[in-house]
């Protein structure tokens, strides 16, 4: 018990250091540093994909952007003469969510993947059901790209967490999240077929049996 207490207090350490509130503190100065961040200080409060040490505080960040949109329709009333005070509030509100947006929004092909995986699955079933492939290659294929998905999303994850954790500078040739989500798709979906096949096994165990019986 000691032990395990031990270790939850360990990993509580490793994951609350760093997350203390505080904006535009950045000790690398970083500006508008988005996710997953370049150290283990990354924190973002306010779910804007920006870590807030890189960035003033909201109601700093508000007062900017009244002060520049008074100053944009100022000059603008200089220029042309007209008044545009609404207008140039709804564009800035406008402009400044589609950066939100644009910021944190990944596409990682969820649907199409999905789709091909169990395409997949269904062929090879098919062709095990007509007997013109073995169960035991029908399910060698699935646990091999079982263990090759799991293999790509765990050793990527891996890298994020001691990227962000303990702030070590990679530069791999590849989006190390973007992929690490795209190998954990088929991984999961993969899993699933995976629990099927093993449904009895799991039921033993839920309804309380000895470990003989299974």
């Amino acid at each position: 018990m000691k032990k395990m207490l031990v270790v939850v207090g360990f990993i509580s350490v490793l994951f609350f250091s760093g997350t203390a509130l505080a904006w535009d503190d950045c000790p690398y100065s970083e500006v508008d540093c988005s996710y997953p961040g370049e150290c283990s200080r990354y924190i973002d409060t306010d779910n804007d994909g920006i870590c807030d040490h890189s960035q003033a505080a909201p109601e700093d960040r508000e007062t900017t952007i009244v002060k520049e949109t008074e100053d944009q329709i100022a000059s603008t009333k200089v220029a042309d003469g007209d008044d545009l005070d609404e207008k140039s509030v709804v564009l800035s509100e406008e402009n400044k969510d589609k950066n939100k947006k644009n910021s944190i929004s990944t596409n990682y092909y969820f649907v199409p993947i999905s789709i091909i995986i169990i395409l997949l699955y269904f062929l090879s079933f098919i062709l095990y059901k007509t007997k013109k492939m073995s169960f035991v290659v029908h399910k060698k294929i699935w646990n091999v790209l079982l263990l090759i998905t799991f293999l790509i999303s765990a050793i990527l994850g891996l890298l994020l967490v001691i990227r962000i954790q303990f702030g070590l500078v990679m530069n791999p040739p590849i989006d190390v999240l973007f992929w690490h989500v795209v190998a954990g798709i088929p991984m999961a979906i993969i899993s699933i077929f995976h629990v099927l096949w093993h449904l009895n096994y799991y039921k033993l165990i839920f309804k309380g049996r000895s470990r003989s019986t299974l």
